[in-house]
């Protein structure tokens, strides 16, 4: 049965999606069926990281009203209904939708007491899919423009857990924060592994998110990406550790890994201290889930 680890950590730019792809990419070197989902819709980059090529496996639709004018009444029971005021009424004139505040949640269909409202679609985003050095990818993208990211990310795990049976393990990168979607990434997974950097922003985020965690009952390693960075708060993400019984791995600030991010690479595989560190990483996480 698959193991799904999900990448998560609160704030963003911690190095969630380096950690995630670097992981991926060491658990498939070392033997092991490997899935990578990408989860954070909005910005979704770990696929180029590993080189990839994606291809569209589905859209994301949703309801979008379609006004039917002959019909219509103007008597605004759709407008006062719509939770989201997409729909507002010119009284004694129009009907106006204004699309991007649609949150399509289909209340203006069951409201109109003519029938005037019809039910159409929208694209959204996109779930898409591609492989690249031994690893298999799933990727979700939101459609430019569009607001409804739980319901793309959503759809995309969706699609990713119906297929990921396959696999040995499943690496979920996850967005930063910590609304529904993380918490329903949570409740699939194996092992979380919460990825902070030394500053106190990251770990009140990190505070949050293991919150979540630990009420979805799964194991946790909290990795403290860039340690040693100046000015860091090192002994404060440690002290948190200790605190709350979570095992620390540390990934040691290195300007080696900055150098190929900036190339759109990996670290892993090179002399860089900081490759070292996530392949003990990697190795913690095979231990952890049993991989061979």
């Amino acid at each position: 049965m698959v193991k799904v680890v999900a990448v998560t950590g609160g704030k963003g730019g911690t190095g969630k999606t380096v950690v995630a792809a670097s992981l991926a990419r060491l658990l498939s070197d070392a033997g092991a069926r490997t899935l990578l989902v990408d989860l954070d819709v909005e910005n979704p980059c770990s696929y180029t990281l590993l080189g990839a090529e994606l291809g569209s496996a589905e859209e994301v639709a949703l309801f979008s009203p379609v006004i039917v004018e002959e019909k219509c009444t103007l008597c605004g029971a759709c407008a006062s209904a719509c939770p989201a005021h997409a729909l507002v009424l010119i009284p004694g004139k129009r009907l106006l939708f204004l699309e991007p505040l649609c949150e399509s949640c289909a209340t203006c269909l069951y409201a109109c007491p003519a029938g005037a409202v019809a039910r159409g679609r929208k694209v959204v985003g996109w779930v898409k899919k591609g492989r690249a050095g031994g690893v298999d990818l799933v990727v979700g993208e939101l459609k430019p423009g569009s607001r409804q990211h739980h319901e793309v990310m959503e759809r995309t795990l969706d699609y990713a857990s119906s297929t990921w049976n396959g696999y040995d393990v499943a690496v979920l990168d996850l967005p930063p924060g910590s609304g529904k979607g993380i918490r329903s990434a949570l409740k699939r997974a194996d092992l979380a592994l919460l990825v902070a950097e030394p500053t106190r922003l990251s770990l009140a985020d990190t505070r949050r998110v293991h919150s979540l965690a630990r009420e979805a009952g799964v194991r946790e390693v909290l990795v403290l990406n860039k340690y040693g960075l100046p000015g860091g708060v090192d002994s404060e993400i440690e002290a948190f550790a200790a605190s709350e019984g979570l095992a620390l791995v540390k990934v040691r600030y290195d300007s080696a890994l900055a150098e190929a991010y900036a190339r759109g690479e990996l670290v892993v595989g090179s002399k860089a201290p900081s490759a070292a560190d996530l392949a003990e990483l990697a190795k913690t996480v095979a231990q952890l889930l049993g991989l061979r």
